[in-house]
This record gives C-alpha cells, sequence and structure tokens, in this order.
C-alpha cells in the first residue's frame, strides 16, 4: 500500500467528491431555475399581447396559462432564493477547492498528515456552518 492510499486521503477524497458533486448540482439547479424563469418573464407579456390577434374563444385558454407558467416562475424564483443555491453552491465549492489544495500539498510533501487531518477538520467544520435555508 503506497503512501497515497492512506485511510486520511481517502477520507479527504471521499469529502472532495461529495463538495464537487452537491455545489455542482446546486449550482446546475439555480441556473436552470433562473433561465427557465427569466424565459417566463419574457415570454408571458408577448402572451397577453397576443390575446389582441387571438379569436375570443381562446383568450380564457391562453389566460389560464399564463397565469400557471407566471406561478410557476414565481415557485421557482423563491424556490431558489430559500434555498440559497448559489450561496451554498459557492461555499461548498469553496471547501471542495481547500480540501483539493491540502490534498495535493500533502502528496508533494508540503503537508503533514497533521496538517492535512486539520484541514480535513477545518472544512468539516465550514460544512457544518453551512449557509442553510
Amino acid at each position: 500500500m503506497s503512501s497515497t492510499d492512506t485511510a486520511l486521503t481517502k477520507l479527504v477524497e471521499q469529502r472532495i467528491k461529495h463538495y464537487h458533486f452537491h455545489s455542482h448540482r446546486m449550482w446546475v439547479w439555480h441556473g436552470w431555475i433562473t433561465g427557465w424563469t427569466l424565459i417566463a418573464n419574457i415570454l408571458v407579456p408577448f402572451g397577453l399581447a397576443s390575446l389582441l390577434f387571438v379569436p375570443e374563444t381562446y383568450h380564457k385558454v391562453i389566460t389560464v396559462v399564463l397565469l400557471a407558467v407566471s406561478g410557476l416562475a414565481l415557485a421557482l424564483q423563491l424556490l431558489t432564493n430559500y434555498q440559497r443555491f448559489p450561496e451554498r453552491a459557492l461555499q461548498l465549492r469553496s471547501l471542495h477547492h481547500k480540501l483539493e489544495t491540502a490534498l495535493a500539498n500533502y502528496r508533494t510533501g508540503l503537508k503533514t498528515d497533521v496538517e492535512l487531518s486539520a484541514t480535513l477538520g477545518d472544512t468539516e467544520e465550514g460544512h457544518v456552518k453551512e449557509v442553510a435555508p
């Protein structure tokens, strides 16, 4: 077993993967929600303007669809604001990079087991203090 396959490095690698996965997931969700909300907010006024040019039999259907789209966009925007996806993603990304750098320094001999363990403990503390919804 080489020095890079210690239990400590395996734990650090596991935490790196965890932080990376969740930060990426939150950032992607925030991007999709923001993008679709923006598209909905742009298209709804055009839908309202279309009421002038469509037969009156479709007015009620178009109005209900526009209200549903607008309500869904508002609900999604409230979700991303309440869940604080961007702030949480940036915090997890920061922890990910901190551990990644510490592990690289450990593997090159710039850090000892004790220093790597302390860095892992600091990042775990930071993760517990995660910006919560």
